[in-house]
């Protein structure tokens, strides 16, 4: 019973240390037609920048556990895509490989979705 218990900590703590390292940092999510993004994580604010078109969104950033985050209040710092349709959209880890995830991410409205692979670039 012990071994139980003490192995299904272990992988608890080990799943939570894989996603901290994508809490902040610089990654690319390159959807591979083409357009591609780079994405900027500080503490409570991420902002993704279209490698194509220059445009920059801003959104707040809240992590609601050790692998699930939420970006909500979305704000266009640079370029003009028009309006935003998707106030919040919540993220969940799913598959880890080195320094890279894809996310599973939902928003009010709209289906499920799995993101490209996002790789830390820094």
């Amino acid at each position: 019973m012990y071994k139980i218990f003490f192995l299904t900590g272990m992988l608890l703590l080990m799943g939570s240390s894989d996603c901290e390292k994508f809490k902040k940092g610089t990654f690319v999510l390159d959807e591979g037609n083409g357009k591609a993004y780079i994405i900027t994580r500080k503490k409570n604010k991420q902002i993704e920048e279209d490698r194509g078109n220059g445009v920059m969104v801003e959104f707040d950033l809240e992590w609601t556990s050790d692998c699930s985050y939420k970006l909500y209040n979305p704000n266009v710092v640079k370029g003009d895509i028009g309006p935003i349709l998707i106030d919040t959209l919540y993220c969940e880890i799913t598959d880890v490989k080195g320094d890279s995830y894809r996310a599973v991410c939902h928003s009010k409205g709209y289906p499920d979705a799995v993101t490209p692979p996002i790789v830390k670039i820094d």
